[in-house]
């Protein structure tokens, strides 16, 4: 998925960042473990979640994805899926 908006976008279930989807790498547990819904888009994992420290290299991977498009200038238009 290209990201846009964020509303679009699955944070769990579409490949919107290079790691892959995150369903695929944390299964079930993956939503306990960052604290963000299982049918959060994109948007509302950005506007919801504060950034935590985590003992697993992945699950701090997945906040510096979360960072790293919070610093980017979002447009307005839909999520674009590739």
């Amino acid at each position: 998925m290209e990201v846009n908006s964020g509303h679009d976008s699955s944070f769990w279930y579409d490949a919107w960042c290079p790691l892959s989807r995150f369903y695929d790498i944390l299964g079930s547990r993956g939503s306990i473990d960052l604290g963000i819904a299982s049918h959060s888009s994109v948007a509302h994992a950005l506007a919801t979640h504060r950034r935590r420290r985590h003992r697993l290299e992945i699950l701090n991977r997945i906040e510096d994805e979360l960072d790293s498009l919070r610093k980017r200038a979002f447009q307005t238009g839909k999520d674009l899926s590739l």
